[in-house]
């Protein structure tokens, strides 16, 4: 009887640990608090003030002339926005790119979570298409960002997302990691992008990591499964989550995607619904940033 009750004082311990620790597992703001390269000079940093008080901080870098469209892009849970932004100007020049640092990471305040990320994501849209008018707006994420950018295209009329190691949910994450654990009732941060995207006939394109260890394959396919309009699907094989990003292979796959998605916007063929009269009614504010 002892051993029973100890063993479920310590399945209880183990399981504590996992809530309150997952916050700091999900979002490890600390490895993307500084940028380590520097913007080009022409990137125009943004500020934008939220309806709940916070101000919020980004950059756009403008495309080459002229502009395929206006990207608003998602990084991964250790990446740092400057950095992520560093990064797809290199490899997105033609485009608009913007992106901000999630709640809680570099300059910003407050405190990491979905649906902190949500409601900045809409925000960032409604301010940026506001101001910019872009001919097309698509959304992008990498890793965790997939999360956030698969929200916002099933809230908001897009062109297309792009995902890059994504997801169907954490929820699945969580259970396939962590099978002996209630995740279920434990998690707090669900980032459900087959939920949200279910049914949707937004333009998707995928690129996943052959070699991924941080998001099991099975979870990336889940997810194909469960959309209607996936147009564009590459897996970079023997590439691990991160490593994918440094393999010439992947440039293809972006410029691929990228070249799908844009076929699909213009195919008249597109479902319409109510998202894409969309009128906001109240524009978060773009504020000069210091």
């Amino acid at each position: 009887m002892r051993l029973v009750v100890k063993g479920a004082v310590a399945y209880g311990a183990v399981l504590a640990g996992l809530y309150w620790l997952q916050d700091s597992m999900l979002f490890p703001k600390a490895e993307a608090a500084i940028a380590a390269y520097p913007l080009p000079k022409e990137a125009r940093p943004l500020a934008l003030r939220t309806a709940d008080g916070y101000t919020i901080h980004g950059h756009h870098l403008p495309a080459r002339e002229p502009s395929r469209g206006l990207m608003i892009a998602f990084p991964g849970n250790g990446w740092n926005a400057e950095d992520f932004l560093f990064f797809l100007g290199h490899k997105l020049a033609d485009f608009d790119l913007v992106a901000f640092h999630y709640r809680g990471y570099g300059p910003n305040a407050g405190r990491p979570g979905e649906r902190a990320f949500f409601a900045d994501a809409l925000s960032i849209h409604e301010a940026l298409t506001a101001e910019l008018r872009p001919k097309a707006v698509y959304t992008a994420g990498f890793s965790i960002g997939t999360g956030v950018a698969g929200y916002l295209a099933s809230m908001r009329p897009v062109a297309g997302t792009l995902l890059v190691t994504p997801f169907d949910s954490m929820e699945a994450i969580a259970r396939q990691r962590f099978p002996w654990a209630p995740t279920g009732l434990l998690l707090r941060h669900r980032f459900r992008t087959a939920t949200h995207l279910a049914g949707s006939d937004v333009p998707v394109a995928m690129i996943m990591a052959g070699d991924d260890k941080i998001v099991p394959p099975a979870r990336s396919l889940a997810l194909r499964q469960a959309l209607r309009r996936v147009v564009f699907a590459s897996t970079i094989p023997k590439v691990g989550h991160s490593a994918i990003y440094e393999d010439e292979r992947f440039d293809e796959a972006l410029n691929q995607a990228m070249l799908h998605l844009e076929g699909a916007a213009e195919d008249p063929a597109r479902v319409d619904d109510d998202r894409r009269h969309f009128v906001p009614h109240s524009l978060p504010l773009l504020v000069p940033s210091t």
